[in-house]
């Protein structure tokens, strides 16, 4: 019996640039082909957040801390592999790299590989 490797991709664009106060969308789909049960939850993190224990930028997850509870940031799109975030009104301290990470029972991954920086111009 062979063994076959779970598959994960993610598609997001290699940078988002946005001026100063409006708003930017940073379309995402995600692979992660694997057996588990359970509710699929999405989080973005900041590039050197603590996945496990610090608060996410956004997330689906309604016990998870936020890093700055708002609705300025926000995951939109309904569908199971979507994971697109929005920023609105954005802002200099918007200026970062993001990661993308799912976690559906007790199984969870992280996109480290694609951490799309978003820029913000106008300033």
């Amino acid at each position: 019996r062979l063994c076959q490797e779970p598959v994960y991709r993610i598609h997001v664009p290699s940078r988002v640039t946005a001026q100063q106060g409006l708003c930017v969308l940073l379309p995402c789909n995600f692979t992660a082909k694997f057996e588990s049960s359970g509710v699929t939850y999405k989080y973005w993190f900041l590039k050197d957040d603590n996945r496990d224990t610090g608060p996410a930028v956004a997330t689906t997850d309604p016990g998870r801390a936020l890093r700055e509870p708002g609705c300025w940031i926000r995951m939109v799109g309904d569908t199971p592999d979507n994971c697109s975030l929005s920023i609105s009104n954005m802002r200099a301290r918007d200026r970062a790299h993001y990661y993308f990470r799912f976690m559906k029972g007790d199984f969870q991954y992280s996109y480290m590989e694609a951490q799309p920086p978003v820029d913000v111009t106008g300033e």
